[in-house]
C-alpha cells in the first residue's frame, strides 16, 4: 500500500512538510499538501506521509480530488448533521496508480 499506518500523525498532532492534510469532518476533504517546516493541527484533521517509492504525495492529493475517489469517500462517510470519515474507512479507499511502463 502508498500508506501504512506507521506513516499517519498522531499525538501530539505536529506535522512536518510533505504531509497531506485532510479534513475529517464536513461535507469537502479539501486534501492539502503541506509545504512548510512544521506546524499544528486539530484533531479532526488526517495528517498523512505516503510512502514515495511508491507514490508522489501530489499524486495523491490530484486523485483526492477526482470523481472516482469521491464517490467512494461518499459511500463510507457517517454522521446526519456533521458528516464525517474515520480513519481506518478512508485507508480502505483506492486510489488508482499510474502503470510504471
Amino acid at each position: 500500500t502508498c500508506i501504512s499506518k506507521t506513516s499517519i500523525v498522531k499525538s501530539p498532532h505536529i506535522v512536518r512538510g510533505g504531509a497531506i492534510l485532510i479534513a475529517k469532518v464536513g461535507s469537502k476533504l479539501k486534501p492539502t499538501l503541506f509545504i512548510g517546516n512544521t506546524a499544528a493541527f486539530s484533531s479532526n484533521i488526517i495528517a498523512l506521509y505516503p510512502n514515495e517509492n511508491f507514490v508522489m504525495s501530489e499524486y495523491l492529493v490530484t486523485q483526492f480530488n477526482e470523481p472516482y475517489f469521491r464517490k467512494q469517500l461518499n459511500q463510507i462517510r457517517g454522521g446526519a448533521v456533521q458528516v464525517f470519515v474515520r480513519l481506518e474507512d478512508f485507508l480502505r479507499l483506492k486510489v488508482k496508480l499510474p502503470s510504471l511502463e
